[in-house]
């Protein structure tokens, strides 16, 4: 062969290896978790989604997100390659689960009661084990609680959506619900009702740090090596701090 019937096999090459891994690879999960990501007339929004779209941007991949129910997205991640989760707790059990790409969004978490009920009284963890709890599967604040020592179906009432949970609270079904602070007041205003109706019982310090983006164990290292760096860009950038101001102020 000629080398001028080489040169477009040569310059193909080089634009393959120089390529990010193809878009179609690439899954994206998340869940219905406002204001951090949620759908809005179709279309997956809020900060931490924000966060991860300027990924996306800087890495020049166009990839839908999907929004599942956590569990649903948690064993996605756990078990399927080339899978991107967010907004995830890290923790000392989930730590080897996954390749941790960086923090997404700052959160707390809370026990939260009924404002009108001041005999729900917390001073410690340990005091919540002498009421019902209200979880949804595999959210961290369940899985933290269960490795405190409170039992399913005797502490916690585990249900499928947190919004259930408020509910219940309301009908004083559950004496607590555990949320992080700015999901939790944004759905109850969802639901049409007066956060002054909700008080702070206790805040769960273990748990309340920054939300991550994270690649399922599966993923290529060289995958993660470049959502990494490309999520640092946008933090050097500034463009991570304009959208946390957008939701903090």
């Amino acid at each position: 062969m000629q080398r001028k019937a080489l040169w477009p096999y040569l310059v193909m090459s080089l634009l393959l290896v120089g390529s990010p891994l193809p878009a179609q690879e690439l899954l994206i999960v998340t869940e219905d978790l406002p204001p951090y990501n949620h759908k809005v007339d179709g279309q997956v929004r809020g900060l931490s989604t924000q966060v991860v779209q300027a990924v996306l941007r800087e890495l020049g991949i166009e990839s839908p997100i999907q929004v599942y129910s956590w569990a649903r997205s948690y064993q996605l991640a756990l078990k399927r390659p080339d899978v991107l989760i967010y907004s995830i707790v890290r923790t000392s059990d989930r730590e080897k689960l996954f390749h941790w790409i960086g923090e997404v969004a700052p959160q707390n978490t809370y026990l939260f009661k009924l404002a009108s009920r001041p005999e729900v009284e917390l001073k410690t963890l340990e005091d919540a084990k002498r009421y019902r709890v209200g979880t949804w599967r595999d959210d961290v604040s369940e899985q933290y609680l269960l490795r405190q020592g409170f039992v399913r179906g005797k502490q916690i009432d585990n249900s499928g959506n947190p919004k259930q949970n408020i509910l219940k609270l309301l009908k004083k079904r559950l004496d607590l619900t555990s949320d992080n602070e700015l999901s939790f007041y944004y759905r109850v205003k969802q639901l049409g009702y007066d956060p002054a109706l909700f008080a702070k019982a206790l805040k769960l310090d273990a748990i309340s740090t920054p939300f991550y983006m994270a690649f399922s164990r599966q993923t290529s290292l060289e995958r993660v090596a470049t959502f990494r760096r490309a999520l640092e860009t946008v933090k050097q950038q500034g463009v991570y701090s304009v959208i946390l101001d957008q939701y903090l102020k």
